[in-house]
């Protein structure tokens, strides 16, 4: 049992230290910049094992990708753990905008480069659908207990609050001074689900 549990430790070591090596090259120089040696080297590892865990440098990408984007999702579920669903929706995108601008790495990963690397429809696939569903969950909450208007399709509404969202988000990564964009937007997002709200009434 020890024989087998050793291998599969240092194989789950291995992992991480190419995630890690991987996530800073790429922060550091762009994926185009950036080659399978070059990973290799950062990890202290040969470039075997790097390829023992990954087909090709996007794969690669796509795995640091993820890894970020779970992080900034569990940060978001975290937040907004027993709150009311209007609430949770507000203080939910406020974070994630918060996030966003304190983590330019994370940002840069996530909302600049992996539309490019891992192609438009990919990166909605793995991006948009996490928050989409706990936006959509959110307002049909809302709308059950009357807090938003009844005729309003709450996946339609889901659909431009993370379009209008994932655009600000890119705006706020990209903006020199990302932390004050993020106030600006969220004070904007805030006045936006105002009138979805107020219009319940």
């Amino acid at each position: 049992m020890t024989s087998t549990r050793r291998p599969q430790a240092r194989a789950v070591r291995s992992l991480h230290e190419v995630l890690a090596a991987a996530r800073a090259l790429f922060a550091e120089l762009g994926v185009d910049d950036v080659t399978i040696d070059d990973v290799a080297a950062r990890a202290g590892r040969t470039k075997g094992s790097v390829y023992y865990h990954f087909a090709s440098k996007v794969d690669l990408f796509e795995a640091v990708f993820l890894s970020e984007h779970r992080r900034l999702v569990d940060a978001v579920q975290t937040t907004t753990e027993g709150l009311d669903p209007e609430t949770a929706l507000r203080s939910g995108l406020a974070t994630y905008l918060r996030l966003v601008a304190a983590d330019p790495v994370a940002a840069g990963i996530t909302l600049v480069q992996a539309p490019t690397v891992l192609g438009w429809h990919r990166w909605r696939e793995c991006d948009g659908g996490t928050f989409r569903t706990s936006i959509t969950a959110a307002l049909v909450a809302a709308r059950e207990a009357g807090r938003s208007p009844s005729e309003a399709d709450p996946e339609i509404v889901a659909d431009l609050l993370l379009g209008a969202v994932s655009e600000a988000a890119v705006a706020v990564a990209r903006d020199d001074d990302s932390e004050g964009r993020a106030v600006a937007v969220i004070y904007a997002l805030n006045r936006l689900l105002d009138g979805i709200f107020r219009a319940a009434g």
